[in-house]
């Protein structure tokens, strides 16, 4: 294990239900794969619903309350000393690949990378074709004034002819960073090791994938009626309806496997090259998704297993010896910091707020990493109930009952949800994995030890204060950025 290439791939957006139900990588073979030359923890949770806060966990060790990075903080501090610059230090030559708005230099996450490469278009400086194509639709001169204030309309334009014209449809730019990892690798001398971060959006809304990945006599007119607005539908806009759920499941399976195929390529390629068995390889889902789960959509204002289990798979470099193929009990997504830390032989901090279990524990059968428990924030709601009334000016829908901070502890059976508006959920998920019936009232002892557990290790649950106002903008990011959240469906 001395030295190998690390490689951490986000799989966005991507849940257990779909992935690891059975807990093998069925209808997925490149993961299948990849898991069947490592250990799948099959119990793994994620920190933060959501990608801002689950990313800055998986690169700082901690939980959203720690390293204060959500919905309204919303810059990771590289002050924190995170995971590609502890790595960098100890000798690597680090790369990112993100198609996520969220991740990218502008929130924080450049620090420690030798080269960041962003968006699923060739210039990262122009609009995003969807936000553009809907800013000409609404208002053609002022989307014209601002893209030629902005300095962005050459590249805006050229992401336009890219997406009309040489853009594989269905893909969210998992070919392109494939391309563009390729190149790298290239380029890439071989005298260190490299430090590859690739978050891959594929599975996030919209959901549209490639025709020849929709299961057989799939109705590709139903697909294109469906409504695919989570906040039109949280309000009441919308009426999707039993059977445009079902569409929409079968559509987001079908980016699952789409985004597996792409990772097929990006493995082949490493086996190509002689470089996989040398390869350290982490795949993980940073948040899961609700598809008319719990009444929502997308990924915000719940602490729902929809929303926090996730596929995790650490595929160690080849000759560490036998691995342990599968680990039930629960582990953390945060554990992936020291995790790839102790692959790269880096410097790993030793505050108490740093998670410094590594996955290697378990994976290399030295110790038992797991945890009796794990834990999980919400501390934001993002969009805020005041931002979706504004949306929905003539909607009835009571949208106060989202405007609280949510965490939660998991056992193997138990889960219990604190907001701090004062209410509390409690499920056995052992007998009811989909979280139908709150037991909070039934079973007073279990809730009670929970919520001490919690408090212990968490300590008390306050909403957290707004940021307080510096002078700087750097928490709020430019309007060309808030157009291409505003596509994905960050409003």
């Amino acid at each position: 294990m001395s030295r190998p290439n690390v490689l951490l791939v986000v799989m966005d957006t991507t849940r257990h239900a779909n992935t690891l139900a059975d807990g093998t990588f069925e209808s997925l073979p490149a993961l299948a794969r990849l898991a069947s030359e490592g250990t799948v923890f099959d119990g793994a949770v994620t920190t933060a619903p959501w990608t801002l806060p689950a990313h800055a966990a998986m690169f700082s060790g901690q939980y959203t309350t720690d390293h204060g990075t959500h919905g309204g903080t919303q810059y990771f501090d590289p002050d924190r000393a995170p995971l590609a610059r502890r790595v960098r230090d100890a000798g690597y030559r680090t790369a990112a690949v993100s198609n996520n708005t969220w991740v990218t230099p502008e929130f924080g996450f450049a620090d420690g990378f030798d080269d960041f490469y962003t968006r699923s278009e060739p210039f990262p400086s122009g609009d995003d074709p969807a936000a553009a194509r809907e800013a000409v639709r609404t208002d053609p001169l002022g989307a014209l004034r601002d893209a030629v204030a902005d300095g962005t309309a050459a590249s805006t334009a050229g992401n336009l002819l890219y997406d009309r014209f040489l853009r594989d449809r269905g893909d969210d730019g998992a070919r392109l960073s494939n391309w563009r990892i390729g190149r790298w690798l290239d380029a890439h001398d071989g005298d260190e090791p490299f430090f590859l971060f690739a978050n891959y959006i594929e599975p996030h809304l919209p959901y549209t994938p490639p025709a020849e990945f929709l299961p057989p006599g799939f109705d590709s007119g139903v697909a294109e009626r469906v409504a695919q607005d989570p906040w039109a539908f949280l309000m009441g806009e919308t009426d999707i309806g039993e059977r445009g759920f079902e569409t929409l499941e079968a559509l987001y399976e079908a980016e699952l496997r789409y985004l597996d195929a792409r990772l097929g390529d990006l493995f082949d390629r490493l086996r190509a090259d002689g470089t996989f068995d040398e390869t350290a390889i982490v795949v993980v889902g940073d948040h899961g998704e609700n598809v008319g789960d719990h009444g929502l959509m997308d990924h915000q204002f719940s602490l729902h297993d929809t929303l926090l289990r996730v596929p995790l798979v650490v595929k160690p470099p080849a000759g560490t010896g036998p691995t342990v193929g599968s680990v039930s009990a629960p582990v953390e997504t945060r554990d992936v910091f020291p995790t790839l830390l102790e692959l790269a032989g880096a410097d790993a901090p030793t505050h108490p707020t740093v998670s410094d279990r590594s996955l290697l524990e378990s994976v290399c059968g030295r110790a038992d990493a797991h945890r009796e428990h794990a834990v999980s924030e919400y501390l934001h709601p993002r969009p805020s109930p005041e931002t979706l009334r504004e949306r929905f000016p003539d909607s009835d829908v009571d949208v106060d009952r989202y405007d609280r901070s949510l965490r939660c502890i998991r056992t193997p059976r138990w889960k219990y949800v604190q907001a701090t508006d004062g209410r509390e959920q409690l499920y056995d998920v052992a007998a009811d994995p989909d979280e139908t019936a709150n037991l909070a009232d039934d079973r007073p002892r279990v809730r009670d030890r929970l919520r001490r557990t919690l408090r212990a290790e968490r300590g008390r649950f306050d909403r957290p204060a707004e940021p307080a106002d510096d002078g700087t903008d750097r928490h709020e990011p430019p309007a060309g950025t808030e157009r291409r959240l505003d596509a994905l469906g960050y409003i």
